[in-house]
């Protein structure tokens, strides 16, 4: 949804993401704690060990590290370091192999930790720690903390001390390679990096080109080597001369920026280290990750000038443009000085120049694992460069459950292969008989499939998660419940590996069964017994366990869906203590969409959205998306969403959802993570959503696993002042201007003050004041949105703006009172004066509809009874006015005096209903 300005701003804590999974817990370095609010540590001894393999170490020495847990209490999390005893600051560097571990960033040093990757149970993880090659060194240990689940984790479990093994010292059996036998400080031996097996078992990029690193010093050299046809690592080389750094990265175009790169970097005490980074363009650094991620045997030396690394690396390439069932890249290769921060780490590349600009496929990035495969939508062909499909028969089999189907009717479909021939990864649609485009709509269970948009149509095909091996994959389809329908087929391709795979894998046909064809057993749910093009029944969702079991969020606050039709209402539950699931209902009235979001903080971008949105047929669909700001979200795959519904009723959207997909914004971090929770609701066309026009967000960050009724947040004390001076100008202050021009003049005729007629002195400085108080509140509105707003409140009070301030200028203009035209400003006036009462009154009751939480609505009738009480006193004054013309002038001072009276009495009255409407804006 466009997030352009926020309409209502009211706030609630999703305690329902669950962030400490991923692993990336860097904020945690310092204190090592994780992040679970409210939750204290264990005070008992921990049930698990952290041991070591070496009781004392000298400069690049290598040491294993072993965190045990008993297999009767296994751990999800941890986060370990290398500290100096007593000391605060890591030291050394970890590395790890593919698994359960990664690297992290602590203390500006790359790879100084290492955490999960994931909440599954462990019950043992090793890592290799390795020492620097100069500086003060001394004892360590190694501290660790580890997470059962969230209310129950351990600090500081500490290995042995490890010692400091000077030159007199004997240091026990060291697995260093980075040692030399003349002196500790020395950098670590040349690697031995050469051209052999260029292009029979490795990918091979070099300038001069087909240089041997071996034998020239001076050649720029890269390689990539996949150790086995079916593995999913590659095994990096890169050597060139240089006094900073060297590096490559891989790139969907020519240009650099956008790309995902290796850096092989020198510090200051000639100790090279490698580095993963993002390119964002032009800047003068690369933007870096953080962690190095999955990556294992990493070697780094300088020698006589020429730097060199190796290592072997399972993460995916992660691109802007990337997708795909396989996907070839352009390579860049780069070399420049460095600078440095603290004498340790090497600092990013500047990017400012392409010393070496060469285009090589890539045939070793294997980035299908990823199933991002959208750029596969029309021919469902894998881009596996100068890769062909097999032309025999495949071994899989795509198999459904019904011969024939109605509107909105599921049907299940099955990819199935043989035990001895699993597949990696796949992409499934339904289409026409001879069709070219997807129809229909996909839900999947949690495990191996995720949705993906076709031809714009979400969740209109299937694709793999990750490259394992899989034999059975089971989805639902949906047809939709109204168009031109007719017999489908299911087609799929299958991929076993990057040069292996079929395409066109198809299904027995599903026929339509029109009202004349008896159709197979159905599992739809959205049929009904009257029309084949009715949509789906709603969904049963009500306030029923809020503050018990699961975490609510709606507007009117405490409203319960299942008996208020004008109910926005989100819900969120963990199905178990221990679930990495969470189940998710959202309602409320529209005829566009409805939407609730995770965001760091209470304004619009940057925030993770899931859509319930309403196509042109009438078919709601579910949408994940991630907001930008004040342009419309990105739509994203709805990853690992199962047990979808949706369903529309007499304008109300429904929708619910069971998720395992992590909450990703700009700066999450931490074991664990709270978010303030934003409902959204607005029109859409052919199921595109536009500006919404009513949100609400949460006061506070919660928890998820309290249960609880969230509370909205307060509207911004500007827009409380807009909405109070709107309010004393156009029900207070110009009404009685407008009274005096009306009423006061008939009956205070020749009295004067400084020459002037007393009613008309009244009026000026009654309608001055109100148009000065207009203009304050206008600029106090847009200074806070710094943007429009959907709705009609803006066009209304806008509309009053012009008004008001056209009114003074065409007063100054006006003719003399004897002008035989004069009649023509007289009506002007009191017209347009009418007309800005009737636009502010509109205007202000559409402003107290935004933000009136409450379930009786209890502002609108205040405003309703203040409307009423304004208008009684102008009939009575009206009525006095005709009066005062039917009698003589004997009863002039009578009539002063009532209509002095009258007015005093309306704006006592006035002035009570005026503070009940203040109160309930300061309340709001």
């Amino acid at each position: 949804m466009p997030m352009a300005r926020v309409v209502l701003l009211l706030v609630c804590v999703a305690p329902v993401v669950r962030c400490y999974s991923s692993g990336l817990v860097v904020d945690s370095c310092e204190d090592m704690r994780p992040h679970h609010s409210g939750q204290s540590p264990q005070t008992g001894a921990a049930p698990f060990s952290v041991t070591v393999d070496h009781s004392s170490y000298r400069p690049g020495d290598q040491v294993k590290v072993r965190l045990q847990a008993p297999g009767s209490a296994p751990f999800m999390g941890f986060l370990l370091q290398a500290r100096e005893e007593g000391g605060g600051s890591t030291v050394g560097s970890f590395t790890v192999a593919a698994g359960s571990a990664q690297l992290l960033t602590c203390s500006r040093t790359p790879n100084s930790a290492v955490s999960h990757r994931s909440e599954s149970l462990k019950t043992s993880i090793q890592v290799i720690w390795r020492s620097g090659t100069s500086g003060d060194m001394k004892t360590i240990q190694f501290q660790a903390s580890f997470v059962q689940n969230y209310r129950t984790f351990w600090l500081d479990v500490r290995s042995p001390s490890v010692t400091f093994a000077n030159d007199s010292t004997d240091a026990s059996t060291s697995l260093s390679t980075a040692k030399t036998p003349t002196t500790e400080h020395q950098p670590a031996p040349p690697l031995s990096i050469t051209s052999a097996g260029c292009g029979v078992t490795k990918v091979c990029f070099s300038q001069p080109p087909h240089c041997d690193p071996s034998t020239s010093a001076g050649c720029y050299f890269m390689s990539a080597m996949l150790p086995s046809p079916s593995a999913a690592a590659v095994h990096y080389e890169m050597t060139g001369p240089s006094d900073g750094y060297i590096s490559f990265g891989f790139s969907d175009d020519q240009m650099m920026g956008n790309d995902d790169i290796y850096i092989c970097g020198m510090g200051s005490n000639h100790v090279v280290q490698l580095q993963h980074a993002f390119s964002t363009g032009r800047a003068s650094t690369a933007s870096s990750s953080g962690t190095v991620g999955n990556i294992s045997d990493v070697r780094a030396s300088v020698e006589e000038g020429v730097i060199s690394c190796s290592f072997t690396s399972m993460n995916s390439i992660s691109l802007q443009k990337t997708t795909g069932f396989n996907k070839t890249y352009y390579l860049m290769f780069a070399h420049g000085p460095s600078s440095y921060g603290n004498g340790r780490n090497c600092a990013m590349m500047p990017m400012a120049r392409v010393v070496l600009l060469l285009v090589c496929v890539a045939p070793v990035v294997r980035c299908y694992s990823s199933g991002l495969v959208v750029d596969s939508c029309e021919d469902m062909r894998p881009h596996h460069s100068g890769q062909s499909p097999q032309t025999g028969a495949a071994p899989f089999s795509v198999t459904v459950d019904h011969s024939s189907y109605r509107p909105g009717d599921q049907v299940k479909v099955r990819l199935q292969a043989p035990g001895s021939a699993p597949f990696m990864g796949f992409l499934l649609q339904a289409r026409e008989e001879g069709g070219g485009s997807p129809v229909g709509s996909f839900t999947v269970a949690a495990g191996s499939a995720q949705l993906l948009t076709c031809s714009r149509t979400p969740n209109s095909a299937v694709s793999h998660r990750s490259e394992s091996l899989k034999t059975s994959i089971q989805v639902i389809w949906r047809s939709e419940t109204s168009g031109d329908m007719k017999t489908i087929q299911f087609q799929a391709s299958f991929v076993q590996n990057y040069r292996t795979f079929w395409l066109d894998v198809r299904s027995p046909s599903v026929t339509f069964a029109n009202d004349s064809t008896d159709a197979s057993t159905s599992l739809s749910t959205a049929k009904t017994p009257t029309t084949e093009h009715q949509p789906a029944p709603p969904l049963s969702i009500s306030s029923a366990g809020c503050g018990v079991t699961k975490v609510c969020f709606s507007q009117p606050a405490h409203c319960d869906p299942s008996t208020s039709a004008g109910c926005y209402f989100m819900s969120a539950m963990l199905p178990s203590p221990s679930a990495a699931a969470v189940h998710y209902e959202m309602t409320g009235p529209s005829d566009g969409y409805i939407s609730f979001g995770f965001s760091d903080d209470q304004m619009m971008g940057n925030d993770d959205i899931y859509i319930c949105c309403m196509g042109s047929n009438h078919v709601v669909q579910l949408q994940h998306a991630f907001s930008t700001g004040r342009a419309a979200p990105q739509l994203l795959p709805l990853g690992n969403i199962s047990d979808v519904r949706a369903s529309v009723e007499e304008g109300v959207i429904s929708c619910s959802f069971t998720s395992m997909n992590s909450i990703s914004l700009q700066k999450t971090t931490g074991f664990n993570k709270t978010y303030y929770l934003m409902f959204a609701h607005g029109p859409s066309s052919y199921g595109q959503i536009r500006l919404h026009t009513g949100t609400f967000i949460s006061t506070d960050r919660i928890d998820m696993s309290r249960p609880q009724l969230v509370r909205k947040a307060g509207w911004p004390q500007i827009i409380k002042a807009h909405g109070a001076l709107m309010l004393i100008a156009w029900m207070t202050m110009g009404p009685l201007g407008m009274m005096a021009a009306r009423y006061l003049k008939g009956v205070t005729e020749r009295k004067y003050l400084g020459g002037r007629d007393v009613w008309f002195l009244v009026h000026v400085a009654l309608m001055s004041v109100t148009v000065a108080t207009t203009i304050t509140a206008f600029i106090l509105s847009f200074s806070f949105a710094k943007a429009w707003s959907g709705g009609a409140h803006p066009v209304l009070g806008c509309l009053v703006m012009i008004l008001s301030f056209l009114q003074p200028i065409l007063a100054l203009l006006r003719c003399g009172p004897k002008h035989p035209r004069r009649f023509l400003f007289n009506w002007s006036h009191a017209l347009n004066g009418v007309a800005i009462k009737a636009l502010a009154v509109a205007a202000i009751f559409t402003g107290l509809k935004l933000i009136d939480s409450n379930l009786n609505q209890w502002l609108m009738k205040v405003m309703g009874g203040l409307v009423g009480w304004e208008a009684l006193f102008y009939i009575l004054l009206d009525v006095l006015l005709k009066w005062k013309f039917n009698n003589t002038d004997t009863m002039e001072s009578q009539m002063m005096t009532v209509a002095g009276l009258l007015m005093a009495l309306f704006f006592l009255g006035n002035l009570t209903f005026l503070t009940a409407l203040l109160v309930g804006i300061g309340m709001s």
